[in-house]
């Protein structure tokens, strides 16, 4: 498939939000940002490294998760990153999500740990502009190591009490987190 003008052989992941979706190539490190509307390239992100998975937050940030343990959080209205955040415990970061209020992140790796990170406490929250979500040096509120293959699938509930994660390479690898005790079920 040809993304802009760049021939694209691995588009591995495809996210969804209101009026966009994004579509991850792991070969080039990039998230290609689409128009659902109009079904044309917006903007190209490129990290370091394989970009594993996206994760929307809101209108206006895109968080990244790859293959070097690292978080990045962009400004889809500047098109730039405005910060990293190292994924304690990780070598290789397979999935990320938000919480739909904005107050969690979380982190899913190869070696089937779960970080769960705090975004409003740590660095002005979601009502801070063009600043990162989290310190670069924050470390995670919560790690979950109930899994011994990676985290396949990683999704909070609707009302952010719940953080589901799976792994397909075992039977029964589900488990929950409810938050903010962070219980694991």
């Amino acid at each position: 498939m040809t993304v802009g003008a760049l021939e694209q052989k691995n588009l591995s992941n495809l996210v969804v939000a209101d009026d966009q979706f994004c579509i991850t190539s792991k070969e080039s490190g990039e998230a290609h940002l689409f128009s659902a509307k109009t079904k044309k390239l917006v903007c190209s992100l490129q990290m370091n490294g394989q970009c594993n998975d996206v994760a929307f937050s809101g209108d206006n940030y895109l968080f990244t998760a790859g293959d070097q343990a690292e978080v990045w959080q962009w400004d889809l209205r500047m098109r730039r990153c405005l910060g990293k955040l190292a994924d304690e415990g990780a070598f290789s970061t397979t999935k990320v999500d938000v919480s739909p209020d904005g107050k969690w992140l979380a982190t899913g790796s190869k070696m089937g740990t779960v970080n769960i990170f705090s975004l409003s406490d740590s660095a002005g929250g979601l009502l801070e502009e063009k600043k990162p979500l989290f310190a670069s040096d924050q470390t995670p509120e919560k790690t979950v190591m109930s899994l011994t293959t990676a985290v396949t699938s990683l999704k909070f509930g609707p009302t952010s009490e719940v953080l589901a994660y799976s792994s397909k390479w075992k039977k029964n690898a589900l488990r929950m987190v409810h938050l903010p005790s962070f219980t694991a079920y």
